[in-house]
């Protein structure tokens, strides 16, 4: 079977980034997602900000 992405990525309070911004950027994400849905690879939280890797195409990257 294939893997299922939610639609709703759950950030960590402590990514360290204001809330709103954080949920602004998930959204946008997430609109992109419904063109092309992507796997979710993982959640990379940095001092600087967080960031979600993704696979596409089952290719691992």
């Amino acid at each position: 079977g294939e893997p299922t992405v939610e639609p709703k990525l759950k950030v960590p309070v402590t990514a360290g980034g204001p809330p709103s911004l954080i949920a602004i950027q998930i959204l946008r994400w997430d609109n992109e997602a419904n063109s092309c849905p992507p796997t979710l690879g993982k959640l990379q939280v940095e001092p600087n900000g967080f960031f979600l890797r993704w696979k596409s195409g089952g290719a691992n990257q």
